[in-house]
């Protein structure tokens, strides 16, 4: 981050400033530095000593200021962004309202450190500004006891950070990775942890009320004596589409058992269904033409006649599903697994559930299965012309009477399979 970085020296009359601030410091006498809205940026100022110095709204962006002594400093609205602050000491420090962002704070210490939002007169204007540790690296840093409530804290390094009894009342940890850090005892009352990392997090007597936790995995923390009263795990919005969903998909058992005198067909056409479960559900004759269907579960799912042409089924499991006569033209379905799928031409039956001698095929011209897996799928009398099968593994697949015009082959395995090129 800063290797590359050209840093000024020190001007003569600031490093008189700064030996009469230590002298204050060890002793009483000299003379206590206030540096007030400083310019510091780009300085070298590795181990230089500026405990309890007043450098209210200073700025010390792209500065260099590995193992320095800020202890009890009041750096209120002061602005740290991109500098290096490795193994800097901030205890005790007033950093309220101040900006970190994307600096380098691995090693650092903001033991009872304030970060609280500051107060900024603007025109005359009282404005909160809330301390912005956007993409800081705090890799092993110790904040126990450190104040950081609505503290912006997004995509922030954390890992073995000690956090504990740190005050993170609503901060925004959305995306940080906080793997094998501590945080025991720590406030984190209504935060966003929204796709936070907490592997191996140590989250002992860990208050986490009306917390934000979608898509985090908790099975690897500790969270003995922990108290998540009103976390939520799932987003409100992707709540509110499951019950849609499954609303739509009893409607539609309904219109397939009654063949179609009641309930409603499932039409989910050009919709986002991406990373949802339909293992082993009854969707045949239903639309999804357009869909959004990455890495979908449709193990063992029907899906007799479906429409599925140009979804982008990428990542998605069709293992044993049943695709008879689906619509999989122009469909994405890279790495797909489909071993074991039924994609054989499908009879229509009248209401009676008669033979119509009519036969609808499975469709599969211009889908990309790069990489798919169909092992043992059935494909036989399919369309798969001009489908792109680089690298798909086909092998004891069923291939008799497919239509392959224009497929690309190129490093498929067909070993063991019946029919094709």
């Amino acid at each position: 981050m800063t290797s590359a970085r050209q840093y000024s020296q020190v001007p003569p009359a600031l490093e008189t400033f700064l030996k009469q601030h230590a002298l204050y410091v060890a002793t009483g006498r000299g003379v206590r530095l206030v540096a007030k809205n400083h310019d510091f940026s780009r300085l070298l100022l590795n181990n230089v000593l500026l405990s309890e110095a007043v450098l209210t709204g200073a700025v010390f962006r792209e500065a260099s200021a590995i193992e320095a002594k800020f202890l009890r400093v009041d750096a209120f609205g002061a602005d740290f962004s991109r500098a290096n602050l490795t193994k800097a000491d901030f205890t005790k420090a007033d950093l309220r309202g101040s900006n970190f962002q994307r600096s380098l704070l691995l090693s650092a210490v903001l033991s009872g450190a304030d970060l609280r939002a500051g107060i900024i007169m603007d025109h005359g204007q009282k404005t909160p500004q809330v301390v912005n540790m956007f993409k800081a690296e705090l890799d092993q840093a110790s904040l126990v006891g450190s104040r950081l409530d609505e503290a912006e804290m997004s995509e922030a390094s954390l890992r073995h950070a000690d956090l504990s009894n740190a005050s993170m009342g609503k901060t925004n940890l959305r995306g940080a990775i906080l793997a094998n850090a501590t945080l025991t005892g720590a406030k984190l009352v209504g935060a966003i942890l929204d796709g936070a990392n907490l592997k191996n997090a140590k989250l002992m007597r860990c208050d986490l009320r009306e917390a934000s936790l979608v898509d985090v995995d908790l099975t690897s923390c500790d969270l003995t004596g922990a108290d998540l009263r009103g976390i939520r795990i799932k987003d409100q919005k992707a709540e509110e589409r499951e019950r849609e969903i499954r609303s739509s998909i009893a409607q539609h058992k309904q219109w397939l058992a009654s063949s179609g005198q009641s309930g409603v067909q499932a039409d989910f056409r050009r919709a986002d269904l991406s990373n949802l479960d339909f293992s082993s559900i009854d969707l045949s004759a239903s639309v999804l033409a357009g869909c959004q269907l990455q890495h979908c579960n449709f193990t063992g799912a029907r899906l007799q006649g479906a429409d599925l042409s140009d979804c982008d089924a990428t990542g998605a499991t069709f293992h044993a599903a049943d695709l008879s006569g689906c619509r999989l033209a122009r469909a994405k379905l890279a790495t797909a697994k489909l071993d074991g799928a039924m994609l054989a031409p499908l009879d229509i039956l009248s209401r009676r559930g008669e033979k119509t001698g009519r036969v609808m095929q499975a469709d599969l011209r211009g889908a990309d299965l790069s990489h798919a897996s169909l092992i043992g799928a059935t494909l036989s009398s399919a369309f798969l012309d001009d489908a792109r099968l680089v690298g798909a593994n086909l092998s004891n697949a069923d291939l008799t009477g497919t239509s392959v015009k224009g497929v690309d082959w190129t490093d498929a395995n067909l070993q063991g399979a019946i029919g094709g090129p």
